[in-house]
Parts: structure tokens; sequence; C-alpha cells
């Protein structure tokens, strides 16, 4: 991730799509990464 150039785009809100991109990729990374650690443990997410 390329934090300096993303920044002033959430500060500008000029580059909004590439911004919701970007936190639907973390959150799917987040739901997908529960989802590997429920297998892990054995249990289901």
């Amino acid at each position: 991730m390329d934090a300096p150039r993303l920044l002033p785009a959430l500060v500008d809100g000029q580059d909004e799509a590439a911004v919701e991109e970007l936190l639907v990729d973390l959150s799917m990374a987040v739901v997908v990464g529960k989802i590997i650690t429920g297998l892990r443990r054995g249990t289901p997410a």
C-alpha cells in the first residue's frame, strides 16, 4: 500500500472511488482473515 499517495486522496476527496475500493478490499481482507483464523481453531467463523 502506498500511504503517502493515499492520504492526500483521503483529504481532498477527489479520488473517492479509489478510496472506497481500498476500504472494500480492507474489509474483505479482514473477513477472510477471520474465516482463516476460525478454520485454524477448528470452529466456524
